[in-house]
């Protein structure tokens, strides 16, 4: 009997809602393997809800800086040791350090030029 986080249950439209996905995201995820869902005799995708973890664990890699090639190569590590540890390696850590240090640096720089602004409108008379 099959495990039940591995039954496909949900449409693009539930995934879609669930993740915070749009369809391109979800679709480009399943062409590059990220995610395979089941598919109908008609066509149409079905996630498990398993599937829908992962999508929601691709969605905040991406948002920390990962690419699409080293989440991927990340998740298949972890496919391969096969023991639910954390996805990341020390090399993915340090990326992902390095990407989100990037970030603070940038919003920095935003919000100096953001106050230097302000003050120059109020400089004003």
């Amino acid at each position: 009997m099959a495990d039940q986080r591995d039954a496909a249950l949900y449409t693009m439209c539930v995934v879609r809602s669930l993740t915070g996905l749009s369809d391109r995201q979800i679709r480009y995820y399943d062409r590059v393997g990220l995610v395979v869902p089941t598919r109908t005799p008609s066509g149409r995708r079905l996630y498990s809800p398993a599937q829908i973890e992962t999508l929601r664990e691709v969605k905040a890699l991406l948002g920390e800086g990962l690419t699409v090639v080293q989440v991927k190569a990340a998740m298949e590590r972890r496919r391969q040791r096969n023991d639910g540890e954390s996805l990341l390696s020390e090399p993915d850590v340090w990326t992902r350090r390095d990407a989100m240090a990037g970030r603070g640096a940038q919003s920095l720089t935003n919000t100096a030029y953001i106050q230097r602004r302000l003050d120059e409108i109020r400089a004003k008379p």
